[in-house]
């Protein structure tokens, strides 16, 4: 069953029918789950705070499904608009306020948060949730810093172990994001470029034939 799934996002991720934004969804919930589940295991192993553990669990095991659904159901902008939304409005506040602060890797995921908003959200709501993006990191800081006591703090061992994990696993997630814009890039122009060869060798097959045509009503 997993098998089948995985091999059906494959196939989607590789169908050029498909718009961008669907592919790069589709490829930031591979990656992205894979990697909370990683953080995930790191945090029970390290004795995170016990609501951070709870938010990641419940991320990992209902990120996916719903992405599923969205996939059969062909509703990905939908899809994308509840992830985007949960990410801001309930995870990051979570991974924040309960992961140290500035002192954990709660503010390193705000960078994986634009990314993914960059990425995944139409042109015509990315200004929006940028704004509601920075708005919130503003916000976060400010009440950090007048309101500590509102913020779980780490030890310093938990604060150089949290950070770690989480610095290593954004940038792996950023890394593949790029290759992939890259190759999707090459499969686009490499698809352009055929399509363009096959145009130039129909066009040359019909001046060919309109040619003959010509020469045999000349010269009956």
């Amino acid at each position: 069953m997993i098998s089948r799934l995985f091999k059906s996002m494959v196939e989607r991720l590789k169908d050029p029918s498909r718009s961008f934004r669907e592919r790069v969804f589709i490829l930031l919930t591979l990656i992205t789950e894979f990697f909370i589940a990683l953080a995930l295991i790191g945090d029970i192993i390290f004795g995170e705070n016990m609501v951070e553990i709870v938010a990641l669990s419940v991320t990992v095991v209902v990120a996916p499904i719903m992405t599923i659904v969205a996939i059969k159901t062909n509703r990905i902008i939908t899809a994308v608009r509840v992830v985007v939304v949960g990410i801001l409005a309930i995870l990051l506040p979570i991974v924040f306020y309960y992961g140290g602060g500035i002192r954990g890797g709660g503010a390193i995921w705000i960078i994986f948060a634009y990314l993914y908003t960059g990425l995944v959200v139409g042109s015509r709501w990315k200004p929006v949730m940028l704004i509601i993006l920075t708005a919130e990191t503003l916000g976060f800081y400010l009440d950090g810093y007048f309101h500590p006591d509102r913020v779980v703090h780490h030890s310093e061992r938990m604060y150089y172990i949290d950070s770690l994990l989480s610095i290593i696993l954004v940038g792996i997630i950023c890394c593949t994001m790029v290759w992939f814009v890259e190759w999707l890039f090459r499969a686009e122009n490499k698809r352009a470029r055929e399509e363009t060869q096959k145009f130039e060798e129909l066009n040359k097959s019909q001046n060919r034939f309109f040619s003959s045509m010509s020469h045999e009503i000349r010269t009956p």
